[in-house]
């Protein structure tokens, strides 16, 4: 965690070269969007050029020598060399208690097609054999897998089967297609192949209850000490709607434009692991969700139960945009057990006044490595808000390791908290952003999942009405105003062309009253006009031509101009019978607006984020080991997707992980030792049968493979 320490700033606030020679990673710049929260709030803020991460380590894992193990003899499949052949008609365990209901007595209970969906291994070596697996590499994960399915009851192994899919890459239940359903079977104990059976499996479970159960877990996955923080980050996650349902519209920064959208409400811990989601639509903003959601995070994650009798925990949400609002502010400082933290909207950078600054502190943080460290400096003045004496303003000078300095502002309703825990939170806030894109590309959290909708009519009971602009009167009002621009248009015209008239009946005067400039003195009457000149001729004629387009054009425009006029007195005629302000769903209802079903996202997401939690967790003591943040969450990755060998035990299953990449001998002893502190936690095999796993690093070199022949069964060996 990074380094907070109160220090003076220096002179020059560059820091030295990074010790690799200019090979660093670019440098995460912690000010580059410190203007966003000063827009709108309907408004993207932009994003930084880098995000810093924060890297947690909960342990050193001392690194331990591979001991080394004996050689192996891997037997196909099919039983060759197994001693018996496979059994022909798998049956399902007994134990799996599948036809009972499940979750509470008031939920419907489980159809008979369940527990046929359900596919046991279709073979399993004896004790000592051993059989090639893939997505062994899986088991890093095993206790997990085996825990997760107990959450509900009875337990349903499906849940860990979409958690491993989940860990092995497949982002949605079509892309599992993908994996060895067969392998995951010896691994799991059951799975449920193919897409059709685990859609209908979903929709059966995607309950509020198991959502809530799994969340539950999730939380309880991440350790006393950070179930017992008490800060969060909130920020709405959009997903573009691309579909053709009638879906509310919404800002979408992804293509910063307003377009149906789907908002997930996403709460974070103060570590960076998201803990509890929401996916709603805009018929409210966040303003509006804010405080309903607070309450039900902490009633699903249980909060407030360690003590019942005890008040209820004080709460933390940094919040960065989208959440400004004097009244939500004061209805926030009136409430003991919560507190906010966010941007003030508008604010003014001014000269800063040193003296004034009450707070000064710097935090260190590593960058590439934990020898690559960066220094970032903040000074803070401290004073009420003056818009609302319940608010605390904080005016932040921060400057980054390279010296690129900006001022903000920060509004909390947190009188007694120290002003650099509250400037850090707020500024450390990008882990959440950061989350966002890493759980979008390696867990598909943006995944629709269903395309099922509900229409607004079955949702109103369930929704507090309110007063809106009639969409109505607000398009009329709009076709008022672009009948009135074309209108305005025309007479603009026609102003322009009375003029340019008047000009040319006074040149026609002057060009007929203007003498023969070839000096005929032929007499003239006292009624004769003198005769034009040549030149002058042609210039008449071709004002007189002018004066007669020009008059018809005239015309045309006064038809135009009396027709607007009829259009912009019916315009009116029908707002007058239209009201201004409507009610929200009414309106709704009466456009046909739906809302995306979200029952089986939710669940699917719920265990995405579980997945995406354990493989952090997972990461650590390798994090540590590694200590090179450019690709150690690449090269964890890789190791978790090994394929391997298992070799079956009476009291355990070994599995030998088998690496497709080269390992250096470090890089060998790294995840030796990492392999085995969780051999040391003894994990159990997800299949139920509560033998052990006990995980090892092999190489192909150490395998003796056999095949057996189809045309004359017999084996031989490579």
């Amino acid at each position: 965690a990074p380094a907070v320490s109160e220090v003076s700033p220096p002179a020059d606030t560059r820091s030295a070269p990074a010790p690799d020679g200019g090979n660093a990673a670019p440098e995460p710049d912690l000010f580059a969007a410190l203007d966003a929260p000063s827009g709108p709030a309907d408004e993207p803020a932009p994003a930084p050029l880098s995000p810093p991460k924060t890297h947690e380590v909960d342990e050193v894992v001392e690194v331990v020598p591979n001991t080394g193990f004996g050689e192996l003899t891997c037997v196909s499949r099919d039983g060759s060399g197994a001693g018996e052949p496979p059994p022909d008609e798998p049956q399902i365990p007994d134990s799996t208690g599948f036809g009972e209901p499940f979750g509470n007595s008031d939920e419907p209970p489980v159809p008979d097609w369940f527990a046929s969906k359900f596919d046991p291994c279709p073979w399993q070596p004896k004790p000592g054999e051993a059989t090639l697996c893939d997505h062994a590499g899986v088991m890093i994960f095993a206790a997990e897998l085996a825990s997760l399915p107990a959450v509900v009851d009875p337990p349903q192994p499906i849940l860990a089967q979409w958690l491993a899919s989940t860990l092995l890459g497949a982002h949605n239940i079509e892309q599992t297609k993908l994996l060895n359903w067969s392998d995951l079977g010896q691994l799991l104990g059951t799975t449920v192949r193919f897409p059709a059976p685990q859609r209908e499996l979903l929709g059966t479970l995607a309950t509020p209850q198991t959502v809530a159960a799994v969340l539950r877990w999730n939380f309880q996955q991440l350790g006393e000490s950070v179930m017992r923080g008490n800060d969060f980050y909130l920020d709405p996650h959009t997903k573009h709607y691309t579909g053709m349902q009638r879906v509310l519209k919404g800002w979408c920064a992804s293509i910063r434009w307003a377009d149906k959208v789907m908002h997930g409400d996403f709460i974070h811990t103060a570590q960076g692991h998201p803990i509890y989601f929401e996916w709603v639509d805009n018929y409210d903003d966040l303003r509006v969700r804010f405080l309903p959601l607070i309450e039900r995070m902490r009633a699903t994650l249980g909060l407030d139960e360690s003590d019942p009798q005890a008040p209820p925990r004080t709460l933390t949400m940094v919040v960065d945009r989208g959440i400004y609002s004097n009244e939500l502010f004061s209805l926030v400082a009136a409430d003991p057990s919560l507190h906010l933290i966010t941007w003030e909207k508008g604010f003014t950078p001014g000269l800063w006044d040193e003296t004034r600054a009450t707070t000064r502190f710097g935090v260190e943080r590593p960058r590439n490595n934990s020898r690559d460290v960066r220094l970032y400096q903040f000074s803070v003045i401290d004073q009420p808000w003056a818009h609302n004496p319940a608010m605390r303003q904080l005016i932040v000078r921060a400057t980054n390791a390279e010296g690129k300095v900006a001022q903000i502002a920060v509004l909390t309703d947190d009188l007694e908290r120290p002003a650099k825990e509250i400037v850090w939170l707020i500024f450390n806030r990008w882990i959440q952003e950061n989350d966002f894109k890493y759980i979008d590309k390696h867990m598909g959290m943006k995944q629709i999942a269903s395309y099922k909708s509900i229409n607004y009519s079955e949702l109103s009971d369930n929704l507090v009405d309110r007063q809106v602009p009639n969409e109505l009167y607000v398009q009329k009002a709009k076709e008022a105003r672009q009948i009135t621009r074309r209108k305005a248009r025309l007479l603009l015209a026609e102003d322009t062309a009375q003029r340019q008239e008047t000009a040319r009946q006074q040149e026609m005067i002057q060009l007929e009253a203007s003498p023969d400039p070839t000096g005929s003195t032929a007499p003239t009457g006292p009624t004769t006009p003198p005769p034009p000149a040549p030149d002058s001729s042609k210039r008449l004629k071709a004002l007189r031509q002018a004066s007669r387009r020009s008059q018809r054009y005239t015309r045309t425009r006064r038809e135009q101009l009396d027709e607007f006029q009829l259009q912009l007195d019916q315009i009116e005629t029908e707002k007058a019978a239209l009201d201004q302000e409507v009610s929200r769903k009414d309106q709704l209802i009466d456009q046909q607006m739906v809302r995306m079903d979200t029952a089986n996202k939710t669940l699917l997401d719920a265990i995405k984020i579980c997945a995406r939690n354990l493989f952090y967790q997972a990461l650590a003591p390798f994090k540590k080991l590694y200590d090179n943040n450019r690709d150690d969450h690449v090269r964890f990755r890789e190791l978790t997707r090994f394929d391997g060998v298992l070799r079956p035990g009476a009291a355990g299953m070994e599995v030998h992980l088998v690496s497709h990449m080269h390992l250096a001998p470090k890089m060998r002893s790294i995840i030796t030792s990492v392999l085995g502190t969780i051999n040391a936690s003894a994990p159990p095999l997800p299949d139920g049968s509560g033998r052990k796993v006990e995980l090892r690093l092999t190489d192909k070199s150490r395998i003796t493979v056999q095949i057996s022949d189809e045309s004359d069964d017999q084996p031989f060996s490579t």
